[in-house]
C-alpha cells in the first residue's frame, strides 16, 4: 500500500508541478520543432542528444512558468494539428511548425503563468 501511495504522490506532484521551463528545441536536419517541459532545459537537451540521435538538437528557447506540465499540454492540444512524427522516437512532442510560431503560441498560452523572462539561445 505504501508503495501505491507514493507512486501515486509522485505522479501527482508531476501533474501540477509548480515551476520549471516549457521549451523549444530545432535540429538543422529537420523542418520541425521539439516542444517539451523540464526542471532544467540545459541537462534535458545534454539528455536528449547523448540517446544516440543522429543529428543534434539545439535549445532556442525556454520559458520559466509557473506549471510547466499545463502549458506544455495546451501547447500540444493547441498545434496538435502540425504533430509530425519522426524517426527519433515519440512524435508527441514533435511539431511542424517555425521556431516563430512555437515561441508565439508558449507566450500567448503562458502569459498568466510566467515566473519571468524567456531566455534565448
Amino acid at each position: 500500500l505504501y508503495g501505491k501511495i507514493t507512486a501515486d504522490l509522485k505522479k501527482f506532484k508531476q501533474y501540477h508541478s509548480k515551476g520549471k521551463f516549457v521549451y523549444v528545441l530545432t535540429n538543422p536536419a529537420y523542418d520541425f520543432v521539439k516542444i517539451g517541459k523540464a526542471v532544467n532545459p540545459q541537462k534535458r537537451i545534454e539528455q536528449i542528444n547523448n540517446a544516440g540521435v543522429v543529428s543534434e538538437w539545439k535549445l532556442s528557447y525556454a520559458l520559466p512558468v509557473e506549471n510547466d506540465y499545463m502549458i506544455e499540454n495546451s501547447v500540444h492540444r493547441y498545434l496538435s494539428e502540425f504533430r509530425r512524427g519522426t524517426d527519433q522516437g515519440s512524435s508527441r512532442e514533435f511539431f511542424d511548425v517555425t521556431l516563430e510560431k512555437a515561441i508565439s503560441t508558449i507566450e500567448m498560452l503562458a502569459k498568466d503563468f510566467k515566473r519571468g523572462e524567456p531566455t534565448y539561445y
